[in-house]
C-alpha cells in the first residue's frame, strides 16, 4: 500500500512512498498531461545473501494500525 501526501508547505508537490521489490532489474515509466512534471526515483540495492522481505498482499493488524497512525499525522 503506497503512502501518499501533499506537500503544500513546500513546492505544492506530492510525495508517494511505494516500495516494490525486484531481483535483477526494474524499469520505471511515467507520463504526464501537464507541463509541470518531475520524478525522483530512489533505489536501494542490497548485497549478496541479504534476505529482503517482500511486501505482502495483506497487512497484519499491527501494520494496519501503524499505517492508520501515519495517515492521521
Amino acid at each position: 500500500m503506497p503512502v501518499v501526501m501533499d506537500c503544500a508547505d513546500s513546492s505544492q508537490g506530492r510525495v508517494c512512498y511505494l516500495p516494490f521489490p525486484f531481483s535483477r532489474g526494474c524499469k520505471v515509466r511515467a507520463c504526464s498531461d501537464t507541463g509541470s512534471f518531475y520524478w525522483q526515483i530512489n533505489a536501494l540495492r542490497y548485497g549478496p545473501g541479504v534476505e529482503v522481505q517482500t511486501l505482502p498482499a495483506q497487512l497484519k493488524a499491527t501494520e494496519r494500525s501503524s499505517l492508520a497512525a501515519l495517515c492521521t499525522r
